[in-house]
């Protein structure tokens, strides 16, 4: 029996809202990766959707941002 239940990691979702939050503070991807512990060419790979970040990144992003880590990823229930 298939599980209808199954949430999705939204990419595209992530990698706007990432870039939204990065720019409404006024942070250079360089910026931002400083204040996480990764570099800036990370920031802009997730950016850019070149690369998706780690669960444990997920977590530090949202905690920086005080957001949820499912709001960051766009989480959606597959229906």
């Amino acid at each position: 029996m298939a599980d209808n239940h199954i949430m999705r990691f939204d990419i595209d979702e992530f990698t706007e809202r990432l870039k939204t939050l990065r720019e409404s503070k006024n942070l250079t991807t360089v910026k931002l990766g400083k204040a996480l512990g990764i570099s800036g060419a990370t920031i802009s790979r997730w950016e850019n959707g070149k690369r998706k970040p780690n669960v444990e990144n997920i977590y530090n992003i949202a905690d920086f941002f005080r957001i949820t880590s499912d709001y960051l990823i766009g989480l959606k229930q597959k229906t």
